[in-house]
């Protein structure tokens, strides 16, 4: 399995940040690799569609899961991205969330 880049935690992050903000819309972990896709769907009420998909070979296998956590998870996931890009920062990166 690849690596998750730390560009694509950025874009977690700032997706996270939205969602978290607006009770609305789409955040996603958008890897370059096919291994894993994870996507947090907000719903009504604060309910957030969580969707995790997984392959150790994706031409022969899939294993999806999808469960419902509620907006106060994503404090918590807005934190653990922050504390790994503090901790290992995008090089180059002029954005605030490098």
């Amino acid at each position: 399995m690849s690596p998750i880049g730390l560009t694509e935690i950025v874009q977690l992050l700032n997706e996270c940040e939205t969602v978290n903000a607006t009770s609305s819309g789409l955040a996603s972990l958008p890897c370059m690799e096919p291994e894993l896709d994870v996507k947090l769907v907000a719903g009504d009420h604060g309910h957030i569609a969580a969707t995790i998909e997984t392959t150790p070979d994706d031409l022969t296998h899939a294993h999806s899961f999808t469960f419902e956590i509620d907006q106060s998870y994503l404090p918590g996931i807005i934190a653990g991205c922050r504390e790994t890009l503090e901790k290992y920062p995008v090089r180059g990166a002029s954005d605030e969330h490098r």
